[in-house]
């Protein structure tokens, strides 16, 4: 027997919320960021991230209406919000993918830094976070 196929606006059910949250959380934090003299936030920005995209039925106003103060205060480390989208997933492979999110987004910053804060748009980046998940198995498309 062959498991069923997913109907064809799954992805659109289960992950373009989340996808429109996680962008609209990246552009606050680039804004803030642009402002500042700070380096940018990678691990706190990879915790939130994942935090989001293992996030079950929470109440989407009350996620869209939180700071970036709010978010980096309400998360912990990037390997333990990682672990929460796929808490069977060996720890060495959180830590892989938590490293891999930081690198996204510190190239992201140095390139909005020296090239323009339009390149890459955020929701280029977040699919790349969304990406490297479903390449490690901890989220499925």
């Amino acid at each position: 027997m062959q498991p069923a196929e997913p109907p064809p606006n799954a992805f659109d059910k289960v992950w373009r919320e989340r996808l429109n949250l996680a962008a609209k959380v990246l552009r606050d934090v680039q804004d803030a960021w642009l402002r500042s003299s700070l380096p940018f936030p990678s691990q706190n920005l990879a915790a939130v991230l994942f935090h989001i995209f293992a996030a079950g039925k929470a109440p989407p106003t009350e996620l869209w209406r939180r700071s970036t103060t709010e978010w980096f205060s309400s998360v912990s480390d990037a390997e333990s919000e990682c672990a929460r989208l796929y808490p069977a997933a060996v720890p060495a492979t959180c830590g892989v993918v938590a490293a891999r999110a930081c690198a996204i987004f510190d190239s992201t910053a140095e390139s909005w830094e020296k090239v323009s804060p339009l390149q890459p748009s955020c929701e280029v980046v977040v699919r790349q976070v969304f990406d490297l998940l479903v390449a490690y198995r901890l989220a499925h498309a």
